[in-house]
């Protein structure tokens, strides 16, 4: 295992209560360098781990003791619980898949009461 010192063990929580790690970091790493590991290490295979892939890295949100980290912060300056040589720290990774377009009549949807406007003529 690395130094505690200049790496940590990091657990990244999903929504449905799977894990992805540990993984050893260092601490040197940027919240955007984690989440570009995240990215290129994703398991997209047809296996029962598979989850559905991020495209990009905005499309991850990092979230430590209910704060939404900034891509910008170093894992070393984040406020990281108190961690012996064995610990893990866990983050949760919130995954923003892409929504299909609608297909079919989606002009009319867009302008509301469109296609339900009243169409009486008094004469």
């Amino acid at each position: 295992m690395g130094d505690t010192a200049t790496s940590t063990n990091v657990r990244f929580r999903m929504h449905d209560g799977t894990d992805i790690g540990p993984i050893l970091l260092e601490k040197t790493m940027s919240v955007q360098g984690i989440k570009e590991k995240l990215l290129a290490d994703w398991v997209t295979d047809n296996s029962s781990e598979a989850k559905p892939a991020p495209k990009t890295i905005g499309d991850m949100k990092l979230i430590l003791s209910g704060q939404v980290l900034d891509n910008v912060k170093i894992l070393g300056e984040l406020k990281l619980p108190n961690v012996g040589s064995d610990s893990i720290v866990t983050m949760h990774l919130v995954i923003r898949l892409a929504v299909p377009p609608k297909s079919g009549g989606e002009a009319a949807e867009t302008k509301p009461g469109a296609a339900h406007r009243c169409r009486c003529i008094i004469s």
